[in-house]
C-alpha cells in the first residue's frame, strides 16, 4: 500500500492488479507489464468511491479491454482514429434513432437529422463521466434516448407527464431498439415479432404496449391513441399477462436463439 493512500482505492488497487493479471492469462491478452499498469491507474479513477467486489472490478477490466482504445479514440482529436471513431459513433446515433423514430412520425428524416447533432454533442460532453461499467454502446444508448426524448419535449412534440409506465409492466426482456451485436439484434427481432404475434388480435393494444415499451409514458401513449391513462395502463397489463402466459414466449425464454414455432393456444 502507498503510504498515504485512502484504503478504499488501496483495497481496489490490489485487487485490479490481480484480476488484470488473471484477465491477462486466462484470455490471451498479451499485455505487457505497462499496459497491465495503465490498466490498474485508468481503472483506479473509476473505481475510488468506496470499496467495490472483485466481480465489479472484473466487469469493469473486461469493459475496459473491450473499450477503452475507442474510448481514447473520441476523446483525442490527435488519435489517428479519432474522425474514424466519431463517424462509426455518428452511424449507432442515427441507427438508435431511426428504430425509435422511423417509424413514428411522417418528418423522422427531419427529427433524426436534427437530433443527432445534439446527441453527438451530449456524448462528446460526457465521454470523461464514462467509467466502464456497462459497455460503451449500452451507455451511449441511455444517453441517446435521453437525449431524444429531451428533444420531443423541447419541440412540444410530446406532453411532458408526471406519470410513467409502472415498473411491472416493463419487467419483460423487450430491449428491441437497445441491441448492440448481430446476434442481439437477430434475438431482438425474433422477439418483436413473437410477441406482435400474441397480441396481433388487438391492434390497440399492440401499438399500446410497443410504445410503453420504447418509454413513452403513460399520458403520452393515451393521447397518441386516444385513450385515458386509466384505460393505456389496463391495456399495458393486459398485454403483459397475454405474452408472459403465452407458450411461445415461454419457448422463447427457455431458448431465444431458436426459432419460435407456431404452437397451439
Amino acid at each position: 500500500m502507498v503510504p498515504g493512500m485512502p484504503e478504499d482505492i488501496a483495497i481496489n488497487q490490489t485487487r485490479l492488479r490481480a484480476i488484470v493479471r488473471t484477465c491477462d492469462a486466462e484470455l490471451h491478452w498479451r499485455l505487457t507489464d505497462t499496459q497491465q499498469q495503465q490498466y490498474v491507474v485508468d481503472l483506479l479513477r473509476c473505481r475510488s468511491d468506496r470499496v467495490f467486489t472483485s466481480e465489479e472490478l472484473q466487469r469493469s477490466v473486461r469493459m475496459y479491454h473491450a473499450d477503452h482504445a475507442h474510448v481514447y479514440a473520441l476523446q483525442d482529436d490527435r488519435d489517428p482514429n479519432h474522425q474514424h471513431a466519431w463517424q462509426e459513433m455518428e452511424t449507432y446515433v442515427r441507427r438508435v434513432l431511426w428504430q425509435q423514430a422511423g417509424h413514428s412520425f411522417p418528418n423522422a428524416h427531419d427529427i433524426i437529422d436534427e437530433t443527432t447533432g445534439y446527441v453527438l454533442e451530449a456524448i462528446s460532453k460526457s465521454l470523461r463521466t464514462y467509467c466502464y461499467k456497462a459497455q460503451l454502446t449500452t451507455w451511449v444508448h441511455k444517453i441517446i434516448i435521453n437525449k431524444y426524448r429531451n428533444y420531443l419535449r423541447d419541440r412540444r412534440i410530446l406532453n411532458p407527464q408526471f406519470d410513467i409506465v409502472p415498473d411491472d409492466v416493463q419487467d419483460l426482456p423487450l430491449t428491441i431498439s437497445a441491441v448492440d451485436q448481430p446476434a442481439m439484434h437477430l434475438e431482438g427481432k425474433a422477439l418483436e415479432e413473437l410477441v406482435t404475434s400474441i397480441l396481433q388480435e388487438s391492434p390497440l393494444m399492440q401499438q399500446v404496449f410497443w410504445l410503453s415499451v420504447v418509454g413513452f409514458k403513460l399520458a403520452e401513449i393515451g393521447q397518441r391513441v386516444g385513450r385515458s391513462t386509466t384505460r393505456v395502463h389496463e391495456l399495458i397489463r393486459q398485454a403483459r399477462t397475454l405474452i408472459q402466459t403465452d407458450a411461445r414466449f415461454q419457448a422463447w425464454l427457455d431458448d431465444p436463439s431458436e426459432p419460435n414455432e407456431e404452437q397451439p393456444e
